[in-house]
């Protein structure tokens, strides 16, 4: 601890009895995170569903080509392909691999402590300017380097991550709707009316094509 001669020096005691105010902070931070270590990744959940579209899509292309590739083989109709399922089949086939593609090569976040590595890179939690979270629940982490990145509302320990980052004292902008939906285990409304209706879209497909080809 410094001595000081005089009391005259008001202004290096405040200096002082700041920079140990801060340092406990910090050490008080440092230890309330330091048991954190987790992955940021995209859920299995999105590579299902990547699945789910490819094989939707080759049930659409066989209806559309094999199918009629075998009565033309063994009638005497000649049945023309169907281009609209060809087409519907191509797309959810497309879908499906550029859900796997983005699964496969997104880089991964992992915490450890109080630093967060990306892309072969260390930062410590100061290094993150802030957190800015959409309407949409996109999560975009912006560092002091000029790189950000962006999870979302699905990914592995999104939840946890945010939960670290309030501990760690980082500024959040936007929505408060995703912490809010995590902290009390709800699953998030908006994005459980698209894979609603995502589902009855596609079942509304494959109801009416059925029909058409009958």
């Amino acid at each position: 601890m410094k001595v000081y001669e005089s009391y005259n020096d008001l202004e290096c005691i405040i200096d002082d009895l700041n920079e140990r105010t801060e340092c406990e902070k910090r050490k008080a931070k440092e230890k309330a995170v330091s048991q954190f270590s987790f992955k940021l990744k995209m859920s299995k959940l999105s590579m299902n569903i990547a699945l789910v579209s490819i094989i939707l899509g080759l049930i659409f292309l066989i209806k559309s080509g094999l199918a009629t590739l075998i009565r033309s083989v063994f009638t005497d109709e000649k049945s023309a392909y169907n281009t609209e399922i060809f087409v519907i089949g191509s797309v959810f086939i497309i879908i499906g691999l550029i859900n796997i593609i983005i699964y496969k090569f997104t880089p991964l976040k992992q915490v450890k402590g109080s630093y967060l590595y990306y892309k072969g890179k260390e930062y410590h939690y100061s290094d993150i300017k802030k957190i800015k979270i959409s309407d949409m629940n996109i999560v975009r982490v912006f560092l002091t380097d000029g790189k950000s990145f962006r999870i979302t509302g699905d990914y592995d320990n999104c939840t946890t991550f945010l939960v670290w980052a309030e501990k760690c004292g980082i500024t959040f902008e936007g929505s408060k709707e995703l912490r809010k939906a995590d902290a009390n285990g709800d699953i998030n409304p908006k994005w459980a009316v698209i894979v609603i209706a995502v589902i009855l879209l596609v079942c509304g497909i494959l109801l009416y094509y059925s029909v058409k080809t009958m």
